[in-house]
């Protein structure tokens, strides 16, 4: 992780760009957005880390305005994408969720202000009240639209989960089971109790990003959650039946092999042509067999997931165990990536691995956020035994 140097606070840049110049430096990715500095805000407060996380927490909630404060405003309480062009008046919902997370898990830490505990209270209103009575979100709310419905349209409005899709969807219902379990308010529980028993009675034949297998992974924390809110033999059945699948995917080294579902089904496709490749966002194989581990999309979301699900289950233990080991022996060594996990891992060639199918994300790019916190914040509650709900 690093601190941003042009902003004149604290705060975490994305991440390090896989472009390697002569001398051996690397380039940064220097926007900030708010999931990777609520991760960074609840990584660094489990690391003791008091004075960075204070500090990020207050840039976050005090001086970005990247959370909106205007009660009249219907985009009230909701996280901005990020503080620069092109990213403020995006709320994505797994975005939304991972900042909230993380920010939750650094205000549980950390002696703050209660102020603090409730802003992160008000983006999970913010978020409830644009989830539709089935318990689905739109991936992705601009400004634009927001302002011209009102927040009534998407509180009221049911499909818009049509694609079924636990990319998007996932992390905000575990958030919004973290915050039943802390108020009691029962919408928070019963919409996503409603809508996660929708997407499993679809499974696993859901709309896909960049992998079937990312999508499984997903699911497992708010199903793990929900059985710690109320224990039942069906959500450990769910639990059971997608950790069965992950288990199976799983190779000697430790490393989760990402899998491609049905093509008509994913978002960001393998490129079917020459004139395809590099245009967009992809997957890190082509086909099925490729020897690949995603640790952007993929395995860093699982060992926190894993963490949760073989807590509840332990005779999967072993899964959580043989991936920690995993991690544990292809961290990078040297230079600006030293201690880091970049984009993906070629568990057969031992290497790290990346395509221009994914454009701008070479072998040798570094996620703050999404990879590096809750992979080291994962590992940590192994060894603490914690879990946030049990």
């Amino acid at each position: 992780i690093r601190l941003n140097t042009t902003e004149p606070a604290t705060c975490v840049i994305e991440g390090i760009k896989s472009l390697i110049y002569p001398n051996g430096t690397q380039d940064v990715w220097n926007n900030v957005r708010n999931d990777c500095n609520g991760e960074a805000a609840g990584t660094l407060a489990w690391d003791q880390d008091v004075s960075a996380a204070k500090a990020i927490m207050k840039y976050v909630y005090r001086q970005s305005g990247i959370q909106n404060l205007n009660e009249s405003d219907p985009r009230y309480g909701l996280l901005e994408w990020g503080v620069m062009k092109g990213e403020i008046g995006v709320y994505y919902g797994d975005d939304n969720a991972r900042g909230i997370l993380g920010s939750a898990m650094a205000a549980a830490k950390l002696d703050l202000d209660e102020t603090y505990g409730e802003q992160v209270f008000m983006a999970l209103l913010a978020n409830l009240r644009t989830t539709g009575p089935d318990g689905f979100r739109l991936s992705r709310i601009d400004s634009h639209s927001l302002l011209q419905n009102g927040w009534q349209h998407y509180f009221t409005t049911s499909g818009f989960g049509g694609d079924y899709q636990p990319h998007y969807s996932a992390e905000m219902w575990a958030a919004f089971l973290w915050a039943y379990e802390m108020t009691g308010i029962r919408l928070f529980l019963d919409r996503t109790k409603l809508a996660i028993s929708k997407l499993m009675s679809m499974y696993p034949k859901w709309k896909w990003t960049e992998y079937i297998t990312e999508e499984k992974i997903r699911v497992l924390l708010p199903i793990a959650w929900l059985n710690r809110i109320e224990k039942s033999a069906t959500s450990q059945r769910w639990l059971d039946q997608v950790l069965g699948d992950l288990s199976a995917l799983q190779q000697d080294s430790g490393a989760v092999e990402d899998r491609l579902g049905d093509l008509s089904m994913c978002s960001s496709c393998p490129p079917e042509s020459n004139a395809k490749y590099g245009t967009g966002e992809g997957s890190m194989i082509q086909e099925n067999g490729d020897t690949i581990t995603d640790l952007l999309y993929s395995s860093n979301f699982l060992i926190r997931n894993l963490h949760e699900a073989a807590g509840i289950l332990p005779k999967h233990r072993q899964i959580e165990d043989k991936l920690a080991e995993f991690l544990v022996r292809s961290q990078a060594k040297g230079g600006q990536v030293d201690g880091a996990w970049m984009r993906s891992f070629d568990f057969k060639d031992w290497d790290y691995y990346g395509s221009a199918t994914d454009t701008g994300w070479g072998p040798w790019s570094v996620e703050s956020g999404w990879t590096m916190t809750w992979i080291t914040t994962s590992l940590a509650l192994r060894q603490k035994k914690y879990y946030p709900l049990g």
